[in-house]
């Protein structure tokens, strides 16, 4: 959304803006876990590399939560990489689109 409103007003300082909202979804994404079952739960769980390793071995895998966890990681790890990239080039999507010479000088 942010992007179309930086594209319809011209105003391209809104769209990095929104990546640091993408990288905070991210981030919250990717903690899952953590915030599900506390600091003392997470310490007492098994690691991210257990979990993967029995769902890719196919033994009996993980409760239904556990994997929700595991998948909520890597789509967070991405949303982060995506948010970061916006956040710190996302003013020069103009120069991109040739929408102006801004960039240029």
């Amino acid at each position: 959304m942010a992007f179309w409103v930086s594209y319809a007003t011209s105003q391209w300082h809104w769209f990095p803006r929104a990546g640091a909202l993408i990288v905070s979804t991210g981030a919250l994404l990717s903690t899952r876990r953590m915030i599900r079952l506390g600091l003392e739960g997470l310490i007492a769980g098994s690691s991210y590399f257990e979990i993967a390793h029995t769902v890719h071995s196919g033994s009996n895998g993980p409760d239904r939560e556990t994997h929700r966890d595991l998948i909520a990681a890597y789509w967070g790890f991405a949303i982060v990489g995506f948010g970061t990239l916006v956040w710190a080039f996302g003013d020069l999507t103009e120069c991109l689109l040739a929408l102006s010479m801004v960039c240029a000088a």
